[in-house]
């Protein structure tokens, strides 16, 4: 059986359009998520919901990637800090010169093998450029927490498939449970006209007739059955853990379909949407965040004011000094040259754009298209979230009056199969009416525990939207 055919595959539409937001609320303090270890379905262990949720989290290949993505923009937030932070570096060069080459002691030329040293340590530090340095720190800290609201709507849409996996799962083995019942039913009416033909009290047509009709029965637990594994190996998959048929799950949250009154206050849930769904919260990051952009790239017009300073020393064996009377020379020390050869240098300096190929204006007309779009993707975003918010309530309210009704129309045709069956058995009814009775009977069942879980699933998507804790 597909999700098609137990009536949910409406309820992934809206499950996928209700994703933002959703894992953060299970992973709140409303929900706390608990971080499990991977492992495999054939240990016996019954999966809850939450344990199942945690799997996901934990072994889900998307959840990573997002989560590397946010990694790798706390990176870039370092690079822009660092952008502020003087640039200091030290040099050491240690050489032998041979042949004629020139003293660096003297700068003349020599004609000898002449080892020589080099210390020298620079400096630059920013001091002004037009804030673009400070407004790209700005943008990078904004794009971060977009990104880390990126990985939670990640986290969120994960969540959602599990939810959807497992509830599938749910009710396939239940409905799997009702087949096995409809055919249990069945067979001890096939059994009791065998006994009834083998003495010639009935027509053998009719215990022919519920052979056929056993025979459809069966067919419906096996294909129930295929349906049941089916759904275990989608969910073993979310979870990224080994599949097996005998893989237990827990019963749905105490809360799932429960009863009770759909909001129709609509604006008041929109607006709890808006403020609290990542996908929202991460468009108007990314608004502030190219605003920001615009105004780094401007910044790249105005001059840049920056000091400089720089030390060092040096030493080589070529430098000479007279001795007794000036008569001798003799080399001057490692340590009287590292002393006596010092200097430095400090300065300010303005470097001042004046053409470069248009490339800030370039830099500038992207920065203003990139903020464009980030405007036009906030009202896209809020428009949707009203439309869905809106769309999840109402299909709340139709998923309740649809079970409240097929709840009605399980009893009345229960108790319509049953005064079929009792006219079946007393003789004095046909089988076709009995089959049709007994027909209504299953299909009503079957499509009562299908409602039942389309309610859970739509009610915990309102009840996020409303702020109420997931189970």
């Amino acid at each position: 059986m597909t999700l098609r055919t137990f009536g949910l595959l409406p309820v992934l539409g809206v499950l996928l359009r209700a994703a933002p937001g959703l894992a953060q609320t299970l992973a709140s303090p409303r929900m706390a998520v608990p971080v499990a270890a991977p492992l495999s379905a054939d240990t016996g262990t019954v999966f809850e919901l939450s344990r199942c949720v945690a799997l996901a989290l934990e072994n889900n290949q998307q959840v990573r990637q997002a989560d590397w993505q946010a990694q790798t923009n706390r990176v870039g937030v370092t690079t822009a800090w660092g952008n502020l932070l003087p640039n200091l570096n030290g040099t050491v060069t240690h050489g032998l010169n041979r042949g004629r080459s020139i003293d660096p002691f003297t700068n003349a030329y020599a004609n000898q093998q002449i080892s020589f040293a080099n210390y020298d340590l620079n400096a630059t530090v920013p001091v002004w450029n037009g804030l673009s340095l400070q407004n790209t720190l700005h943008q990078n800290r904004l794009t971060t927490e977009a990104a880390r609201l990126d990985l939670q709507q990640t986290r969120d849409n994960t969540i959602i498939s599990v939810i959807l996996a497992y509830f599938q799962v749910l009710n396939a083995d239940e409905q799997l449970r009702q087949a096995e019942r409809q055919a249990a039913v069945t067979a001890r009416q096939v059994a009791r006209l065998r006994v009834l033909d083998s003495t010639g009290a009935i027509a053998p047509a009719l215990l022919y007739d519920l052979r056929g009709q056993l025979a459809t029965d069966h067919l419906t637990v096996v294909a129930m059955r295929t349906t049941a594994q089916t759904a275990r190996l989608t969910l073993a998959q979310l979870l990224n853990i080994a599949f097996t048929p005998t893989m237990r799950l827990g019963p749905p949250p105490e809360t799932a379909g429960a009863a009770g009154p759909t909001p129709t206050d609509f604006g008041a849930v929109v607006q709890n949407a808006l403020a609290t769904l990542p996908q929202v919260r991460a468009a108007q990051l990314r608004l502030r965040s190219a605003h920001s952009g615009v105004r780094a790239a401007r910044g790249q017009w105005w001059p840049s004011v920056y000091l400089f300073g720089n030390a060092g020393t040096t030493y080589s064996s070529a430098a000479l000094r007279a001795t007794g009377g000036g008569t001798t020379t003799e080399t001057i020390p490692y340590r009287d040259q590292w002393r006596n050869n010092r200097f430095s240098t400090f300065g300010v300096g303005v470097r001042i754009p004046l053409l470069n190929g248009l490339q800030t204006r370039t830099r500038v007309g992207f920065a203003r298209i990139a903020e464009e779009q980030a405007r036009f993707q906030v009202k896209t975003v809020e428009n949707t979230v009203q439309q869905t918010v809106t769309q999840a309530i109402l299909n709340e309210q139709q998923a309740q009056e649809r079970y409240r009704t097929l709840g009605q129309q399980v009893q009345d045709f229960a108790r319509s199969f049953q005064a079929a069956e009792a006219r079946f058995e007393a003789g004095v009814g046909n089988a076709v009416d009995y089959m049709v009775a007994k027909t209504n009977a299953d299909r009503a069942r079957t499509n009562l525990i299908a409602a039942r879980y389309e309610v859970a699933l739509r009610r915990q998507i309102v009840a996020y939207y409303e702020g109420q804790a997931l189970p």
